[in-house]
Parts: structure tokens; C-alpha cells; sequence
């Protein structure tokens, strides 16, 4: 597992997980989620052939357009990637 750079405020912190990238969001209420990059093409409705997938405690959000660099976001450009900005 290696850890991705360390933020001052722990509503910006990403790290590496075993399986995704974790951050902790304080826009969301402190909501900790983990991002996944999924191989989407032969499921009906894709988009795309890939998309990130971001998951917290009962919520999926799917994202279809994004950057082959996204796991070196921080935290809050995840989070703005997320939210569409």
C-alpha cells in the first residue's frame, strides 16, 4: 500500500488502498469514500468503456468522464471530479 501526499486537514486526506483510493470529504459530513476504477464496456447503459465508481456507507456515485490520473488526485479534487466540477 503506498500512500498518496499527505494533507493538513483531515477532510483532505487520500490514501492508497488495497482495493481503491480512500479520502475522507468534509463537504459530504466527513463521509469517507473509496474510488474504484471499473471495466464498464459490456454492461448495458455504459457510457464508456471505463468509469470510477465512488462508494461511502449506503451511497454509489458513478463517474463516466475523468482523468487517466485520478488516483494522484487530493482529496478535494476528487471530490470536485465527484461532484462534477
Amino acid at each position: 500500500m503506498s500512500p498518496h501526499p499527505s494533507f493538513e486537514s483531515p477532510g483532505d486526506t487520500a490514501e492508497q488502498a488495497d482495493q481503491g483510493v480512500k479520502f475522507v470529504s468534509s463537504g459530504t459530513g466527513w463521509i469517507t469514500w473509496t474510488v474504484f476504477e471499473r471495466l464498464v464496456a459490456h454492461q448495458p447503459g455504459a457510457h464508456s468503456d471505463r468509469c470510477l465508481l465512488f462508494f461511502a456507507d449506503g451511497i454509489v456515485r458513478r463517474v463516466w468522464s475523468y482523468p487517466s490520473s485520478w488516483h494522484s488526485l487530493s482529496a478535494d479534487g476528487l471530490q470536485q471530479l465527484m461532484e462534477g466540477l
